[in-house]
């Protein structure tokens, strides 16, 4: 009977020795992860760097620059789109087939129309509008400006939505950009 408790003593002691050599390596193991992680996160002079600050806003011109289509004109359902017109000759139409509206990060830009003039009598004749100029951006309004030698400075408005659709409103002519 001695020897079965002078074991079972042992197994006990054998049992408390493992469960704290168990301890000692999770504690050990602990402390590891814990000083790899703190090393992970501090710079190379040991010490613990903050996350780095948001970036600036961003330049509104930098975002509203690049090419934009034209959708429609005068409200017309896609292209081409034909507007009656009454000079040179009364009854024509002109046709426009495609637009471009390009929007630099330098606040200027270029608005290229490809039309066909169709006179009541004779042969139509394909030809190229372009336009340039400066524009600003104040709260999703959109102001073009531009400088003609005979006729001065001209202006009108529009919107730069957030789908970047610009839509404007030029005596009367109404068109509709998408990117």
């Amino acid at each position: 009977m001695f020897r079965i408790r002078q074991r079972a003593a042992l197994d006990v002691n054998t049992r408390q020795a493992s469960q704290a050599r168990r301890r000692l390596f999770f504690a050990r193991a602990t402390a590891l992860v814990a000083i790899f992680f703190a090393a992970a996160c501090g710079g190379s002079d040991g010490s613990i760097t903050a996350p780095p600050p948001p970036p600036p806003p961003a330049d509104p011109y930098v975002v509203a620059a690049g090419s934009y289509s034209l959708q429609s004109v005068n409200g017309s359902l896609g292209l081409p789109a034909s507007l009656p017109y009454s000079t040179p000759a009364p009854g024509g139409r002109i046709d426009i087939t495609s637009g471009t509206m390009v929007l630099r990060a330098d606040k200027t830009f270029t608005e290229t129309f490809v039309f066909t003039n169709v006179p009541i009598s004779g042969a139509p004749a394909p030809d190229t509008d372009v336009t340039s100029g400066t524009f600003s951006l104040s709260n999703g309004t959109i102001m073009f400006t531009t400088q003609d030698p005979l006729t001065g400075s001209h202006s009108w408005s529009g919107t730069l939505d957030a789908t970047s659709t610009i839509s404007y409103n030029d005596l009367g002519f109404l068109a509709v950009y998408k990117r």
